[in-house]
């Protein structure tokens, strides 16, 4: 009846292009490079899977941009 999704670990980080940049040299194995949510609460935000341990699901993501009102 619900569907959770894939339960994972998320990192929320600040800059998510560079630590993609940094942890792909490192060797770390990404499902492609970080994308932006177009709709939903996180609008404007990125993300990005990659396999950790045991090629267990794990996700940066960098909120939106603060937009000032």
């Amino acid at each position: 009846k619900y569907n959770v999704g894939s339960p994972h670990l998320c990192f929320l980080v600040d800059d998510i292009v560079g630590d993609h940049a940094s942890l792909t040299e490192k060797g770390i194995r990404f499902v492609g490079p970080p994308a932006a949510v177009t709709a939903g609460v996180n609008k404007g935000a990125r993300a990005i899977y990659f396999a950790g341990p045991d090629n267990l699901p794990l996700e940066l993501f960098q909120k939106p941009p603060v937009v000032a009102t």
